[in-house]
């Protein structure tokens, strides 16, 4: 999959040691938070990243519209990813009745935010 970073800060914040380590309180998250990209970068569609139950790609609408999260580290972890699925022309794909059958075409998600959930 195709990722796309809503703000230059939130693509530091996934991509540098050094914003991360401002942003977390251990490098844990951070190694967690890179497989979780990493993961996102070898799937090939949504589908098959919600196949992976440890993420547990649920709807977090009241951050964003459309929006999902990802767990981190787990389902304790206070850290996970707010992420949107986008089309082919990186349109915000409107969740609905047949949201989870678009997700075996949607190749694109664009981080929100990484999100402390607990605040």
């Amino acid at each position: 999959m195709l990722i796309k970073y809503g703000s230059t800060s939130v693509e530091k914040l996934c991509t540098t040691e050094k914003a991360a380590k401002k942003f977390f309180n251990h490098m844990r998250y951070f190694e967690d938070l890179k497989g979780v990209i990493n993961l996102i970068e070898q799937s090939t569609v949504l589908s098959d990243l919600i196949a992976f139950p440890q993420l547990h790609f649920h709807p977090t609408d009241f951050y964003i519209k459309n929006s999902f999260g990802l767990d981190i580290s787990g389902r304790k972890s206070m850290y996970r990813l707010i992420v949107v699925p986008l089309d082919d022309s990186e349109n915000i794909v409107v969740k609905d009745d047949k949201f989870f059958s678009k997700c075996k075409q949607i190749r694109i998600l664009r981080i929100e935010e990484v999100s402390k959930h607990y605040e």
